[in-house]
């Protein structure tokens, strides 16, 4: 029997063995009185919505974020009605169950480096050097948000980049330190990779939900910046300051 991916189930099909991502699970009460388990379940392609009924209990480990694999079928009525559903135990990659970049995330990243090559500061090309060298690899992968805009594999990287492209065309219009505006642009969302946790779906962190990303992002700025010996103080605030205003 094939196993379907979310985009692929048609109506009244069965499926054995299916792997998804949780991105919610519960149980709820029926009109009936009755409890039932609910789970929204994903891949790469699409949500599902999925249910078993007379159940009063999440089976273990079921929880979001994590696979699990389902026998079931579905209907467009219910979704998927799920016959057993467990924990998948095994070796799970975030890129088999997050939606793809839509665009080539090797030319992105080469274009922005190619921008921030052109930065002429030192200070800030060492800056952006210990960035590159701590977290390049974790950048070019991560979604830029949970769900609202590039919440996709590359997702952060792709956004990052239009808004580096951006601060460099404005800087030919205005009188403006462009190096700094540039590295700005580049260290404006970086503390999404502490808030955004990716599992089979991406999630808020624990430091994501107490602090968000401009907190986190300032705070990774800064283990950079005293990574860099002599690191200007001045250019250190206003980089900080503009992590932390960018959300208003």
């Amino acid at each position: 029997m094939k196993v379907p991916m979310v985009n692929e189930l048609k109506e009244g099909q069965s499926f054995r063995g299916a792997l998804f991502g949780v991105a919610q699970a519960e149980v709820r009460q029926a009109r009936n009185g009755g409890p039932f388990l609910y789970l929204r379940l994903s891949d790469r392609t699409a949500t599902v919505e999925a249910r078993q009924f007379e159940r009063a209990d999440l089976p273990a480990g079921v929880a979001p974020g994590e696979v699990v694999r389902v026998t079931g079928s579905y209907t467009s009525g219910y979704g998927v009605r799920i016959e057993h559903v467990e924990r998948y135990t095994g070796q799970v990659n975030f890129e088999d169950f997050l939606p793809p970049c839509p665009k080539d995330s090797a030319q992105l990243a080469r274009e922005l480096k190619g921008i921030l090559a052109t930065v002429q500061d030192p200070s800030l090309t060492k800056l952006v050097g210990q960035f590159v060298a701590d977290a390049w690899e974790d950048f070019q992968r991560w979604p830029g948000a949970k769900e609202v805009h590039h919440a996709y594999v590359g997702g952060l990287l792709e956004h990052t980049l239009a808004v580096v492209r951006l601060l460099d065309s404005y800087s030919g219009l205005y009188k403006v330190n462009r190096d700094l505006m540039l590295v700005g642009g580049l260290f404006h969302d970086m503390g999404k990779l502490e808030e955004l946790g990716c599992k089979a779906t991406v999630l808020f962190t624990d430091a994501g939900n107490l602090f968000g990303h401009t907190y986190l992002g300032a705070k990774r700025l800064e283990r950079y910046a005293a990574s860099v010996e002599g690191f200007p103080a001045a250019t250190l605030e206003h980089l900080r300051h503009m992590v932390l205003s960018h959300h208003g």
